[in-house]
């Protein structure tokens, strides 16, 4: 009887591990069906995750390995500095909804990292390959509701905004982030001689490419030409990643056809669509403007998230700004938040380096995070939930998946 009990309860705990790295790892691409998808994903990937703990509880030097981690100190540190931001904020309420929800996002994000430690090693490959799986899965209805012409796909993938002619922008920022993970997937299966992987690995990993140029957006495609830059060059100095000669001729003709994929699907619309070609003149005089604020306010800036609430010309342009972390960072929380921000991304970045030195995993990690940046100079609000969940879930999959415990 006892172990009977004992029985059904591992099974339990191995369903539960399964089913948590399954949502986990799904979460992110599925952002394509909407924002929602995304969080509902990954509350249960840590509804499941907490479920599996029950049974494998974590001991309090594991959680202080965690939530005292010098990561962990720092997080803490750019959370006062931005809870002051948003306290002296020009608009106090809507920078401090921002910051509740960064204040719950961090809990939430060192809840995952405790999960995936607990996490068997074998659930957390399960979740780099779903997470994988489903970026091809994603990559493939992209190119569809480009070059398809089907108003129930568009309807179904976009709801309200399926005729915006800009409705993929941010996901060829996505599909940038995530490609490394799925060129590291085919890259490990073709040194282990699978036979579909050593035939069609590179194939398939310049269609995610094909993909980021056809969505439009030069946030993507300058995160994805960065991400497979830092791969390619990490890649073939630390882990024999290398292309043949004919490879690197063919590769200006990849790029050609990409951007003839990019014209022939909506390209040229896209450009005559483009709001922003004959406003620079309007951008420089609300970047002085903004600068003229942020003399008056250096140390904490205009408040978190709160560049939109600034005095301009047209909100589209205030809303713009706001899509540069740099400018963002440094507008609305000042000298103070800025510096301590890029102190944690830069103690993330470096430990993800020396990863990348002598595991392929950490190599996924940097290059993902590397577009990660490169995408958040042109891309959406730093602040926004749901883009700071793929900073925060990439980089601690990628440091897990390095890792050599169980």
């Amino acid at each position: 009887m006892y172990q009977d009990k004992m029985a059904l309860r591992s099974e339990f705990t191995s369903l539960s591990w399964k089913v948590s790295a399954f949502f986990i790892g799904g979460g992110l691409p599925l952002i394509l069906f909407g924002k929602a998808v995304l969080a509902t994903w990954f509350s249960l990937g840590l509804i499941f995750g907490c479920l599996a703990m029950f049974e494998e509880r974590p001991s309090w030097q594991e959680i202080k390995d965690v939530f005292l981690s010098n990561i962990a100190k720092v997080t803490l540190i750019v959370l006062l500095i931005f809870s002051a931001s948003a306290l002296q904020s020009v608009d106090q309420h809507y920078s401090l909804v921002r910051f509740y929800e960064m204040f719950y996002l961090s809990v939430a994000s060192g809840l995952l990292v405790l999960i995936l430690h607990k996490m068997p090693k074998e659930y957390v490959y399960l979740s780099f390959k779903v997470l994988c799986v489903a970026t091809l899965f994603i990559a493939f209805l992209v190119l569809a509701d480009s070059f398809i012409n089907n108003e129930r796909l568009s309807y179904t993938l976009h709801g309200r905004k399926w005729e915006d002619i800009e409705r993929l922008e941010q996901l060829g920022s996505i599909l940038a982030i995530l490609s490394p993970f799925v060129w590291t997937w085919l890259f490990k299966l073709s040194r282990k001689d699978h036979y579909w992987s050593q035939k069609l690995g590179l194939a398939v990993s310049y269609l995610l490419l094909f993909t980021v140029v056809v969505c439009g957006g030069v946030a993507g495609w300058f995160a994805v030409f960065a991400g497979a830059l830092v791969y390619l060059v990490m890649g073939g100095k630390w882990h024999a990643l290398a292309l043949n000669t004919k490879h690197w001729l063919l590769l200006p003709c990849a790029i050609f056809v990409a951007f003839l994929g990019y014209f022939t699907a909506s390209g040229v619309a896209h450009l005559q669509d483009n709001k922003y070609l004959d406003r620079y003149s309007e951008y420089v005089q609300f970047i002085e403007k903004s600068i003229d604020t942020l003399s008056t306010t250096p140390v904490l800036g205009v408040g978190v998230n709160a560049t939109r609430f600034l005095p301009t010309p047209d909100a589209v342009i205030g809303k713009s700004i706001s899509q540069n972390f740099l400018l963002q960072l440094i507008l609305e929380t000042g000298f103070l938040g800025l510096a301590s921000a890029l102190v944690l991304i830069g103690m993330v970045l470096y430990r993800l380096y020396r990863y990348a030195r002598v595991n392929v995993y950490g190599l996924a990690g940097v290059s993902s995070m590397v577009a990660f940046f490169v995408a958040s100079l042109a891309n959406t609000s730093i602040f926004n939930a749901w883009w700071l969940a793929f900073f925060i879930a990439l980089s601690s999959l990628s440091i897990r998946l390095c890792k050599r415990t169980k």
